[in-house]
């Protein structure tokens, strides 16, 4: 991990910006993906409608704790066992 003190305002301010850009890109994906839905879902229930939202919000909360999981190909952080759960649960 960088030292913050270390970096210029120039590196802070362009790694800032990355952050924000990248959170923006992916938090529209997200809600335009849950504005399809509830489009699709006109027809069915209130209580539908409000879960996709809700999830969808939800999802906007975890993009900055787990970034590599909304990279295309990247797998979800699983921790040090993760070869060992995988092997576990292999058929």
């Amino acid at each position: 991990m960088t030292n913050l003190l270390a970096m210029t305002t120039d590196e802070l301010a362009g790694r800032w910006l990355a952050t924000l850009l990248d959170a923006t890109i992916k938090g529209t994906g997200l809600l335009l993906a849950a504005g399809g839905a509830m489009v699709l879902l006109r027809r069915s229930s209130a209580a539908v409608r409000q879960l996709v939202l809700l999830l969808a919000l939800g999802g906007l909360l975890v993009l900055r704790p787990f970034p590599r999981c909304c990279r295309a190909g990247a797998s979800c952080p699983a921790g040090r066992n993760s070869t060992r759960v995988a092997r576990a649960f292999r058929p």
